[in-house]
């Protein structure tokens, strides 16, 4: 499976940054930033029922058009992932201190694969549906500190290095002088546990992500 995850990462970069050198006539730049409701999916979300961890999602974006209609739409994004989970804290004789928020703080340079569908106009709106591959390179991880504990616990070494998973989304680009702006809101969810040791609950990493784009 990690051969296999770093083959098709490998690709799927020299893919991003080799195509506009190869396709310059359709190729299209431009830059994207939202906003992630993250969460853990699986039983372990619904076990522990952790609360969305809002994070950024900000990456530059490049688009190649197979034809007016249909594209390949590739991003390199830096994305916050995880989720927010409430303790019961305690100080150092184990008395109770109340609940305390406890944040899962993951930090990815996600990489999206996508077929990028372009929708009949409706007015000056054209509507779009993309789906693919994402993959997630792990940055860093934590969890922030809450009673009972003193600090902050590193969490990257206990994390696979690449987070596999798949999106799908779907928004509507309008004519903005040179380009075209863009609202889109896309789910993507891990195929894996994020973390390398075996758990008894099943976990995912899970996103909604609302963004504004503009392409040239």
């Amino acid at each position: 499976m990690r051969t296999w995850t770093n083959a098709t990462l490998a690709v799927a970069s020299l893919v991003l940054l080799a195509a506009p050198a190869l396709a310059a006539g359709n190729s299209h730049y431009g830059i994207r930033a939202g906003v992630n409701a993250a969460r853990f999916a699986g039983e372990f979300g619904k076990v522990f029922g952790p609360d969305n961890l809002v994070a950024p999602n900000v990456g530059l974006v490049y688009e190649y058009d197979f034809a007016p209609s249909v594209a390949f739409h590739g991003e390199l994004a830096y994305a916050g992932k995880g989720a927010s989970t409430e303790v019961e804290g305690t100080d150092e004789f184990g008395n109770p201190l109340g609940e305390f928020k406890a944040p899962w703080k993951f930090q990815y340079l996600e990489i999206p694969l996508f077929m990028h569908a372009r929708l009949p106009a409706l007015g000056k709106a054209t509507p779009f549906l993309e789906a693919g591959p994402a993959f997630g390179i792990t940055l860093a991880g934590k969890l922030t500190a809450a009673p009972p504990f003193p600090s902050d616990v590193d969490l990257k070494g206990a994390m696979r290095p690449i987070d596999v998973g798949v999106a799908v989304g779907g928004g509507f680009a309008f004519a903005a002088g040179p380009g075209r702006l863009g609202i889109d809101l896309r789910w993507t969810r891990g195929l894996d546990n994020p973390f390398k040791a075996a758990s008894p609950f099943d976990v995912f990493n899970e996103t909604w992500t609302v963004a504004l784009s503009y392409m040239r």
